[in-house]
């Protein structure tokens, strides 16, 4: 598993584990975003270098943008039961994450 994904799906199942504290939401939208903050905060937490916090965010809209909501939170919880019984395809989406970002926040549901 490459280094950036190891990190990026660390990432992924501590942020909606975090959001457990104040309800969960049940969007991208909801709590002003908080899923988005949390995601890309812990996401920069587990990464190095310079771009740590464009490629987080890249992350992100990524995920976001090609799971939609419920399949993001589905694919938390798989990561954090068992981080090792990720699909090919759910492998391919973080190994895909490069810069310049092929997404944005115009990408991601509401």
């Amino acid at each position: 598993m490459s280094r950036s994904l190891r990190l990026t799906l660390v990432a992924f199942g501590l942020a909606l584990a975090a959001c457990t504290s104040e309800g969960v939401p049940s969007s991208f939208a909801d709590q002003g975003g908080r899923v988005e903050r949390q995601f890309v905060s812990a996401c920069e937490a587990a990464q190095d270098g310079d771009d740590a916090s464009e490629f987080c965010q890249c992350a992100f809209y990524t995920a976001a943008s090609e799971l939609g909501f419920n399949d993001f939170v589905e694919l938390d919880e798989l990561l954090r039961e068992n981080p090792e019984s990720l699909s090919l395809e759910q492998r391919q989406l973080f190994d895909g994450v490069s810069l310049p970002c092929s997404f944005s926040e115009a990408d991601v549901p509401s």
